[in-house]
């Protein structure tokens, strides 16, 4: 029971962990996915900025 066969040696050691640098590639990446809605709001709010201050020197 305690004995591997090579297929189960082959599962072992594709899941076998990456260590720190795998970590932290994932920390890399949500945090860009949480900052990617949160960069449209401030693209949108410069661009309304720029808008008002357009309209502001016309008058």
């Amino acid at each position: 029971m305690g004995r591997l066969s090579a297929a189960n040696e082959e599962q072992v050691v594709l899941m076998k962990p990456k260590g720190v640098g795998g970590g932290l590639t994932g920390l890399q990446t949500a945090s860009i996915v949480a900052a990617f809605p949160f960069m449209l709001i401030m693209v949108a709010m410069c661009v309304s900025l720029v808008k008002l201050l357009n309209s502001e020197r016309e008058k």
